[in-house]
Order: C-alpha cells, then structure tokens, then sequence
C-alpha cells in the first residue's frame, strides 16, 4: 500500500517542501529576487488549494501523517486548518450559497466586481470568528483532546511568529507575513469568483468555471461545479468529472483565463456596460 491516496498527491507534498526550502533560501539574500518572490506567490496559492483538497480527502492514508501533515499546513498558511472543516465544508458545501451558507456571497455583496472581491473576506470575517468561538467551545465540552490540540496548532503558530521577528522583522514581513496575507486572501475571495452573479441553488449552474493552465499549478482548482457535484472526488478526476456535467453548464459559467476574466469583468467591467457582470437566472 502506498503513502498517498494517489500518485499525484506527492506534487501537493513537493509544494509543502518546495515553499519553505524558497523562503528560506530568499531569507539569506542581500536584496529580493522577484523571480523566486513570484514563485513563492504562486506556491503560496497552491498551498490554499492543497489546504482544500486535503480537507476533503487526505493526502495520506496514515491518519498521524494526516495530523502532521494538518499541523504544517497551518504554519506555512498562517492559520491553523481546523476551521476548514465547519466554514467550508459544513457550511458552504452543504448550504451552497444558499442563506445558511457563512460564506454566501450574496450575504454581502450582489454584484461582481473589484471592490466587492477586495473586500469580501474582510466581510466575512465576524461570521467565521463567530463560528470559531462556537467551534472551539464545542470541543472543549464534547472533545477535549481536539480542543488541546487546537491550542498546540496555535502555540507552533505563535512561536514560529516570534522566532522570525526576532531574527529579522523586514524579512519577517516580506518573506513570510505578506505572502501568508495574500494566501489568507484567496483562501477566502476566491469563493467570490466562484460564485458572484452565478445562481443560487442552481444543479449545475451554481458555480464558475476557469478551465486554463491554472489547473496545472493549483490542482485543478477552477473545475468547482464538478467538485461540487462530489466534493469527495479526488482533485485529479475533476477533468473528466466537469467534461461530464458540461453539457449542463451555462457558457457564462465557464472561463478560460481566470486572468482574463479579472480584468475583464472585476476591473474593465467598471467602466465599460459590454463587459459589465450581470446576475444569471436559470
């Protein structure tokens, strides 16, 4: 039997060892390198869609390497992972932009613009604070060994944290803070393009598609309608799985270029009434 689910799950492993190995040879530069910056951003976007992936299935078969795996996952993200569980599978899968959805976009914002993605995790923030309160709670009255090791998860946080500062504030910042502000981002406004103007309890037509190269990098992260449909699918099936349903997805809900699609509809979309988001009913 091997270590992974799949084959394929030892890329999402070379990018958990590939961002700290980058971050580490760049914190003993005289100056920044923004080749290797950009890439640590691009890996730094990956890691929010391994952090994903591996919430719905796990990229070990071993449930202490799960654990381990959950734990490290925490201290690159800057966020311990265990509100993944309630916030996104919990809620959004289950309710999906429906009104018990935390994450609903609607909730917050009824258009599709720059604005509305800039600010949205910022929006949704009281509600997952809320839900992490709750949650923690819940564990220390129902599962105290899960409260406990929350706290740890926490405290590895905070000492790495304290480590880095300590060692070199500026580097500190730039190295590690922002690119774990800008993954802290997505993790959330990518639920925005996802989902913004698309409709609401739609079968199929509840989510938008970016079918490009970013797939490659990021594990087949805009294949959302089909993951979706069987949140369980391993990342690697969701290509056959979206070519499947496509038949059943409006064309509006399937994009090339996320790129594209952002400066089109998020930016360009502002100014000009061609290119201006606009609501889908089914």
């Amino acid at each position: 039997m091997t270590l992974v689910h799949h084959r394929r799950d030892w890329q999402s492993v070379s990018y958990l060892i590939a961002l700290p190995t980058l971050v580490s040879w760049q914190w003993q530069q005289a100056a920044v390198n923004a080749a290797a910056y950009g890439l640590t951003l691009m890996l730094v976007i990956g890691l929010c869609c391994i952090n994903h992936n591996h919430a719905h299935l796990p990229i070990w078969r071993y449930p202490i390497l799960n654990r381990i795996t959950d734990l490290w996952i925490g201290l690159l993200q800057g966020q311990p992972v265990f509100l993944f569980q309630p916030a996104h599978v919990d809620s959004h899968h289950r309710h999906n932009q429906s009104p018990g959805d935390l994450t609903r976009v609607a909730r917050h914002d009824t258009g599709n613009t720059l604005l509305g993605y800039l600010r949205f995790p910022f929006q949704v923030l009281p509600a997952l604070q809320r839900l992490r309160r709750d949650h923690l709670r819940k564990c220390w009255h129902q599962d105290r060994a899960e409260f406990w090791w929350i706290m740890l998860q926490h405290l590895a946080l905070l000492s790495l944290w304290a480590t880095l500062v300590v060692l070199d504030p500026f580097k500190a910042l730039i190295y590690v803070a922002l690119p774990q502000l800008l993954g802290l981002h997505f993790l959330l406004a990518s639920n925005y393009l996802q989902h913004a103007h698309a409709v609401a309890g739609s079968r199929h037509n509840h989510s938008r598609n970016f079918v490009g190269w970013i797939n490659w990098f990021w594990f087949n992260v805009g294949y959302h309608t089909a993951h979706h449909d069987n949140e369980r699918l391993h990342w690697t099936e969701l290509p056959s799985a979206h070519a499947a349903l496509l038949p059943d997805i409006r064309p509006a809900l399937i994009e090339r270029s996320v790129l594209l699609y952002f400066v089109r509809t998020l930016f360009l979309g502002q100014f000009i009434g061609a290119l201006r988001s606009r609501q889908l009913i089914d």
